[in-house]
């Protein structure tokens, strides 16, 4: 991969469920990776994880935002929406950019899609964040990818 980046063929280069340990290794190569692509979300919120990918300027990019659907059936975060009047999964892909972590929701359906996009023009306020904070179970859907404990 830094052959491809070096060459031109590739603007950045990015890595895919590395954790601490990983990142540690390649740090002192020539070309830091520019994105980790890890899985994210409320019930898997990786702290330790994305404050290492931000303080080596690498940017988080989230999938399975919504834990295969447990998220959407959370109580918490489904009082956070009724209270500002939107989805549960506007709820989670707000929660995630303002985490700073880029987000990778798929529909095929037309309105969800909207909805997803809506997100961009709202807002959530700092008590509404800690109540989502505060739901962090360490929640994975594909445990293999899992952080070690640091």
């Amino acid at each position: 991969m830094v052959k491809i980046k070096k060459s031109g063929k590739a603007k950045n280069i990015g890595i895919s469920n590395f954790c601490i340990s990983d990142i540690i290794e390649i740090l002192d190569s020539e070309i830091i990776p520019y994105i980790n692509q890890i899985e994210f979300s409320p019930l898997c919120q990786r702290t330790n994880l994305v404050k290492f990918c931000f303080k080596n300027n690498i940017k988080v990019q989230a999938y399975r935002s919504f834990g295969l659907n447990r998220c959407l059936e959370n109580e918490i975060i489904n009082k956070v929406a009724i209270t500002m009047g939107i989805t549960p999964a506007q709820v989670i892909l707000l929660w995630t950019l303002k985490k700073g972590v880029f987000i990778i929701p798929s529909t095929k359906c037309k309105i969800q899609m909207n909805e997803n996009i809506a997100v961009i023009n709202m807002d959530i306020c700092n008590n509404e964040l800690d109540k989502l904070d505060s739901i962090n179970e360490d929640y994975y859907t594909m445990p293999k990818y899992a952080d070690e404990k640091y």
